[in-house]
């Protein structure tokens, strides 16, 4: 009697296990882009050392079977450069500002309720006569 023992599977397809494909993208975009869907990334290695790892390309992508996905990183410059991309915000032509660090920051502005404390015009003062 033979038995069939197999270990957990992961796929380099992207589009064979999930809709969201994120080579190509910066790391720290890419990591954005999967937790908003619910996903978790998880660092699968990189070659080269010329970009900090947020501006490292996802070259390569796999879904592990713990539903994981791992991203592998090119970040030498001509990956950066191929890609399109820009140092100051990771992103390509017409893409949104992010930070160093990957992440967007968004901070508030206090808007006061009406009548607190907002200051109100004098009295008009009338023209000379």
């Amino acid at each position: 009697m033979a038995a069939l023992i197999t270990a957990g599977t992961a796929s380099s397809d992207p589009a064979a296990e999930s809709p969201y494909n994120v080579v190509g993208e910066p790391y720290g975009r890419a990591v954005q882009i999967l937790a908003g869907a619910g996903m978790k990334a998880t660092f699968g290695g990189a070659v080269g050392s010329d970009m900090q790892q947020s501006l490292c390309v996802v070259e390569k992508q796999k879904f592990t079977s713990n539903g994981r996905v791992q991203l592998m990183l090119n970040c030498t410059q001509a990956a950066f450069d191929e890609a399109g991309l820009n140092r100051s915000s990771g992103s390509g032509p017409g893409g949104r500002t992010i930070g160093a660090n990957g992440i967007t920051t968004v901070t508030p502005t206090p808007v006061p309720p009406p009548g607190a404390g907002v200051p109100t015009s004098p009295a008009p003062v009338p023209p000379p006569a």
